[in-house]
């Protein structure tokens, strides 16, 4: 199997230290297939096959791995299922919305997850004028500030709160924002808002491109999400139609053919393709 070490931007943290490896590595067949057939959430779905490519980390099993990976951390991770599974970066075509004008761009998933880690440890802190809640700013400490500790958002609380039903701002707030924290937490939310854009700038990936027409900045959202779930998909696809080509030729079963490692799989599916040819 194959297996690739990513790097985590901000990483795991536990009593016994803090780790920023990630481990992955290809799972059996039978598990791609499985996943390819997982309808769950975007959330629960990027959750579960995240754990499925990971090598747990510390204490943590492969489940508790995934669950606690931060957003921008879970992003990475994804890009990287999918680099496992495909090479070359995803391709996605924009509109300009000047023109009318349609690009393709390609994405290059290690420039992505390349950078600086992010400041050490797991709890961050937020302020804004007390008695004003509703604003934020660079209010410092002694002017009246009022501040809030939170941590960072992970892969678990997003997928708790699609569960539960209401995954609002207000929701996860209340996962992240630590105690003693006010009873309306409305009045907070921009103010962690705009920290976690700066602490996590890869919870949501923004891609930009100049339009060849006209020239005008042309820019679209890339989901990780989307992007590893579509390569699973494609890989299945492959591993169904190497398990029909293998029990055409030698009738063998399903679950021999799966058991066979990918090497071997695919000298014979060489095999079967050169007596056709």
């Amino acid at each position: 199997m194959d297996t690739v070490a990513v790097r985590l931007r901000h990483g795991l943290w536990a009593r016994g230290g803090h780790e920023r490896v990630l481990r992955l590595r290809t799972p059996a067949p039978a598990d791609v297939a499985a996943l390819a057939d997982d309808g769950a959430s975007p959330a629960a779905w990027a959750m579960r096959a995240v754990a499925a490519f990971a090598r747990p980390v510390g204490a943590r099993d492969a489940r508790a791995t995934a669950a606690d990976l931060v957003l921008g951390d879970q992003a990475i991770a994804l890009l990287a299922v999918r680099g496992l599974l495909e090479e070359g970066g995803a391709s996605l075509t924009l509109a300009c919305a000047s023109c009318g004008e349609e690009l393709e761009a390609t994405v290059d998933m290690d420039s992505l997850a390349a950078g600086e880690p992010m400041p050490d440890g797991p709890w961050h802190e937020a302020a804004f004028p007390a008695g004003h809640e509703g604003r934020s700013g660079d209010t410092e400490e002694g002017d009246g500030a009022a501040r809030i500790r939170f941590r960072l958002p992970t892969a678990g609380d997003l997928a708790a709160v699609v569960a539960g039903g209401d995954p609002s701002p207000h929701t996860l707030l209340s996962r992240i924002v630590a105690e003693p924290r006010p009873q309306d937490l409305t009045g907070i939310e921009r103010a962690v808002a705009d920290r976690l854009e700066v602490l996590d700038p890869l919870a949501e990936i923004m891609i930009q491109a100049a339009c060849p027409a006209c020239g005008e900045p042309v820019e679209t959202v890339l989901d990780p999400v989307q992007e590893a779930r579509a390569a699973v998909a494609r890989a299945a696809d492959r591993i169904e139609w190497e398990v029909h080509a293998l029990a055409s030729h030698y009738h063998w079963s399903e679950a021999d053919i799966l058991a066979l490692p990918e090497g071997r799989r695919a000298r014979y599916i060489g095999l079967v393709m050169r007596e056709a040819a």
